[in-house]
């Protein structure tokens, strides 16, 4: 079985719109640039994926991808983020190594690799019928299995919500939140297209609200390196912090 991850690329000069008020043009493509590259060698790295699939309409990355021996699938015009990833999800069904898929975007410069050898880690813990001591276990009230509205305080590494239901048929879901548990920024499921790609505004509970309906088996892992993300000038000034080659940032 073959494990796949799925990385959703905006070219690099239209990524990160939310900073195109603070940086000019060549800063916005090499941090995106940037963001790319160092995401897509930590996925390399991670012992347990085998094939990276990048879907995006910009043929510098296309080719790129190629020479890296990645999957470079063309996106297809008019898309979005959601069609985009709903398209590779197609794509890997309609190949012959199906698999496990990790849906992961460019902007989490925390992450390391280890991060993601553990995420994907959990799933085979699980699919064992064992937790860690060391993981601490989240419930919830049927109002929130309900509305799918599951909120965490104090976020840890190794802390994670479970639901034990669905193992036996290897119908899994782990979902990494962003920092204010309203946005997803990782989701790692047993199957492509096991529920619809719903990124955006309160997607974290979206995708909760969908695993929930369909009896999907559920973890939420909360892990500080991969739940900050990428997005205003106040996240970039923290990336500046650890990254060798500071923006500087125009107000």
């Amino acid at each position: 079985m073959t494990t796949w991850a799925i990385l959703p690329v905006k070219p690099f000069n239209l990524g990160k719109s939310r900073l195109h008020s603070f940086l000019d043009k060549e800063e916005i493509y090499h941090l995106n640039r940037d963001l790319f590259t160092s995401t897509y060698r930590r996925l390399e790295a991670c012992h347990e994926i085998d094939k990276i699939l990048v879907v995006t309409k910009d043929e510098e990355i296309l080719k790129l991808v190629e020479e890296w021996g990645g999957v470079a699938l063309a996106e297809n015009t008019p898309s979005s983020l959601n069609l985009a990833i709903s398209q590779a999800f197609a794509f890997i069904q309609e190949s012959e190594e199906s698999g496990p898929v990790l849906v992961i975007p460019v902007d989490l410069p925390r992450m390391k690799t280890e991060d993601l050898d553990e995420m994907l880690g959990l799933a085979k813990e699980n699919g064992n019928s064992h937790i860690s001591p060391g993981h601490g276990l989240l419930t919830m009230s049927e109002r929130e299995k309900e509305l799918g509205s599951l909120v965490v305080s104090r976020p840890r590494i190794m802390d994670y919500f479970h639901t034990e239901n669905c193992w036996k048929e290897n119908r899994f879901l782990v979902i990494v939140p962003d920092y204010n548990q309203t946005g997803t920024n990782a989701l790692y499921m047993s199957r492509p297209a096991l529920i619809k790609p719903m990124f955006g505004r309160r997607s974290f509970q979206k995708h909760i609200r969908q695993a929930l309906r369909k009896s999907i088996n559920l973890s939420v892992w909360l892990n500080k390196e991969m739940q900050y993300d990428l997005d205003t000038p106040q996240d970039l000034q923290k990336y500046n912090k650890i990254n060798q080659y500071p923006i500087e940032i125009i107000y």
